[in-house]
Protein backbone atom coordinates (compact mmCIF):
# COMPACT_ATOMS: atom_id res chain seq x y z
CA UNK A 1 0.00 0.00 0.00
CA UNK A 2 1.27 3.42 -0.76
CA UNK A 3 2.02 5.78 2.33
CA UNK A 4 -0.88 8.65 2.10
CA UNK A 5 0.84 12.02 1.95
CA UNK A 6 -1.20 14.92 3.31
CA UNK A 7 -1.34 18.77 2.51
CA UNK A 8 -1.82 21.61 4.54
CA UNK A 9 -1.51 24.96 2.83
CA UNK A 10 -4.25 27.26 2.83
CA UNK A 11 -3.99 28.16 -0.78
CA UNK A 12 -6.11 26.43 -3.18
CA UNK A 13 -3.76 26.23 -6.15
CA UNK A 14 -1.11 24.61 -4.15
CA UNK A 15 -3.27 22.45 -2.61
CA UNK A 16 -4.62 21.41 -6.47
CA UNK A 17 -1.55 21.16 -7.60
CA UNK A 18 0.77 18.87 -5.49
CA UNK A 19 -2.28 16.78 -4.94
CA UNK A 20 -2.58 16.22 -8.59
CA UNK A 21 1.51 15.54 -9.03
CA UNK A 22 1.21 13.23 -6.27
CA UNK A 23 -2.00 11.77 -7.81
CA UNK A 24 -0.18 11.39 -11.28
CA UNK A 25 2.79 10.32 -9.62
CA UNK A 26 0.99 7.07 -7.71
CA UNK A 27 0.88 8.46 -4.19
CA UNK A 28 -2.54 9.20 -2.34
CA UNK A 29 -2.82 12.47 -1.76
CA UNK A 30 -4.67 14.55 0.92
CA UNK A 31 -5.70 17.41 0.80
CA UNK A 32 -6.45 20.34 4.11
CA UNK A 33 -7.12 24.10 3.74
CA UNK A 34 -6.18 24.92 7.37
CA UNK A 35 -3.93 23.35 10.28
CA UNK A 36 -7.06 22.56 12.78
CA UNK A 37 -9.11 20.48 10.20
CA UNK A 38 -5.23 18.20 9.17
CA UNK A 39 -5.23 18.09 13.63
CA UNK A 40 -8.42 16.84 14.14
CA UNK A 41 -7.80 13.88 11.88
CA UNK A 42 -3.95 12.78 12.79
CA UNK A 43 -3.48 10.77 15.35
CA UNK A 44 -0.33 8.24 16.34
CA UNK A 45 -1.36 5.27 14.22
CA UNK A 46 -0.99 7.77 10.37
CA UNK A 47 2.16 6.31 8.65
CA UNK A 48 2.28 8.63 5.79
CA UNK A 49 4.10 12.04 4.90
CA UNK A 50 2.86 15.64 5.93
CA UNK A 51 3.41 18.24 3.62
CA UNK A 52 2.68 21.94 5.38
CA UNK A 53 3.00 25.46 4.64
CA UNK A 54 4.13 27.86 7.19
CA UNK A 55 2.31 31.01 6.94
CA UNK A 56 -1.25 30.82 7.19
CA UNK A 57 -4.01 32.04 9.40
CA UNK A 58 -5.05 31.60 12.69
CA UNK A 59 -2.19 28.92 13.21
CA UNK A 60 0.68 28.38 11.70
CA UNK A 61 2.61 25.88 10.11
CA UNK A 62 5.27 26.34 12.81
CA UNK A 63 2.80 25.42 15.67
CA UNK A 64 1.34 22.47 13.59
CA UNK A 65 4.98 21.04 13.67
CA UNK A 66 4.93 21.03 17.37
CA UNK A 67 1.29 19.64 17.78
CA UNK A 68 1.62 17.31 15.64
CA UNK A 69 4.93 15.89 16.66
CA UNK A 70 3.14 15.65 19.94
CA UNK A 71 0.93 13.42 18.87
CA UNK A 72 3.54 11.15 17.19
CA UNK A 73 7.51 11.97 17.28
CA UNK A 74 8.28 10.06 14.26
CA UNK A 75 6.17 11.76 11.94
CA UNK A 76 8.00 12.95 8.43
CA UNK A 77 6.64 16.38 7.84
CA UNK A 78 7.75 18.69 5.32
CA UNK A 79 7.46 22.84 6.00
CA UNK A 80 6.85 24.59 2.29
CA UNK A 81 7.05 28.68 2.70
CA UNK A 82 6.89 31.23 0.16
CA UNK A 83 8.74 33.73 2.37
CA UNK A 84 11.54 30.91 3.50
CA UNK A 85 14.85 32.35 4.92
CA UNK A 86 17.83 30.53 5.90
CA UNK A 87 16.42 31.11 9.74
CA UNK A 88 13.10 29.73 9.54
CA UNK A 89 14.26 26.43 7.75
CA UNK A 90 16.84 26.28 10.66
CA UNK A 91 14.17 26.76 12.85
CA UNK A 92 11.87 23.89 11.65
CA UNK A 93 14.49 21.37 11.19
CA UNK A 94 15.49 21.91 14.64
CA UNK A 95 11.83 21.68 15.69
CA UNK A 96 11.71 18.18 14.28
CA UNK A 97 10.75 18.81 10.53
CA UNK A 98 11.60 16.51 8.15
CA UNK A 99 12.64 18.73 5.49
CA UNK A 100 11.90 22.17 4.09
CA UNK A 101 11.15 23.53 0.67
CA UNK A 102 10.53 26.78 -0.96
CA UNK A 103 7.79 27.88 -2.68
CA UNK A 104 7.63 27.82 -5.85
CA UNK A 105 9.33 24.51 -6.82
CA UNK A 106 9.72 21.97 -9.40
CA UNK A 107 8.45 18.32 -8.71
CA UNK A 108 10.56 15.53 -9.44
CA UNK A 109 9.22 13.79 -11.99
Amino acid sequence: MTPEIWIIDDERSIRDALSQTLDIEGFQARAFASVKEALSQLNNAFEGVIISDINMPVMDGMAFLQHALDIDPELSIVMLTGHGDISTAVSAMRKGAYDFLEKPFQPIT
